[in-house]
């Protein structure tokens, strides 16, 4: 069969753990951490710039729930992996600081409200807004951590990659990752009829003209489809290279100044 591009399939993952007490990284965390590459290999850039800074820091704590939640772990797992702004939370909930629910945590999360243990922020993001447990749910507004997005013109640009830009990558892949389904299952309906027409052609006695003239058909439609194939493969490659290109300056800025993203970053000069 020819080559085609899959979606791999994601870990099998235990129930998502629940209780009061944080724990180090584990099977949740590292499947957090791992929607980075499943985002490339599916044709789409990190799907916000919040995204694309999380996905370079380092895990501090396991993802854990409230006691009382009743999340499955497909269920949880899906939620995170399709949803961005819930994929933004998980990230942030497993890389931020966590905040003493007796003192000085969101009062949300004082009360029990959000799905999480714990209260976790982060500041330095400007795209993340509340704590993990608020922006979960969308009451970013109503967290006592909220601050309003920054106006576009006080950003410092060669940190915060316009947003227009981003949205434009965000179509391209979208359309690369639609396109890549659309080759992988007229490849797969290819090679099928291929083979049944093949299997025809040796139980006719004596092939007739048109006969030969399909399968000589359909083997030529093979092989283009086969080399459309690997021509999305190449394509893929190289939104993937440029993806990641987009990022190096970011990077080179925040290993230059040191920021981990657990303080303010400092202004550069």
């Amino acid at each position: 069969m020819s080559p085609i591009i899959k979606r791999e399939r994601g870990p099998i993952l235990p129930p998502p753990p629940c209780g009061t007490e944080a724990i180090p990284p584990a099977e949740w965390a590292n499947y957090i951490k791992a929607l980075s590459p499943f985002y490339v290999k599916e044709g789409a850039f990190p799907r916000t710039a919040a995204l694309a800074r999380l996905v370079e820091m380092p895990l501090v704590r396991e993802l854990l729930l409230k006691p009382q939640s009743n999340y499955s772990a497909s269920g949880l797992a899906n939620s995170i992996r399709m949803i961005t702004r819930k994929a933004e939370s998980a990230f942030l909930f497993v890389v931020g600081e966590e905040m003493d629910l007796k003192e000085c945590a969101c009062s949300r999360c004082k009360r029990g409200m959000g799905p999480f243990a714990l209260c976790v922020r982060l500041e330095g993001i400007p795209w993340l807004t509340a704590c993990a447990g608020c922006h979960w749910h969308m009451n970013d507004k109503k967290c006592n951590f909220y601050r309003p997005l920054p106006e576009i013109s006080g950003w410092e640009p060669e940190l915060f990659p316009d947003s227009t830009l981003f949205a434009k990558i965000n179509q391209v892949g979208s359309a690369v990752s639609k396109l890549s389904k659309s080759v992988e299952k007229s490849s797969s309906d290819m090679e099928e009829a291929y083979e049944a027409a093949s299997e025809l052609l040796a139980l006719i006695p004596g092939p007739t003209e048109s006969a030969k003239t399909m399968i000589s058909t359909m083997a030529q439609s093979r092989s283009n489809d086969i080399e459309v194939t690997k021509d999305l493969q190449s394509l893929v490659q190289a939104y993937g290279e440029l993806t990641s290109s987009l990022q190096e300056p970011i990077k080179a800025k925040d290993e230059e100044t040191g920021w981990t993203g657990h303080s303010k970053r400092p202004r550069i000069s």
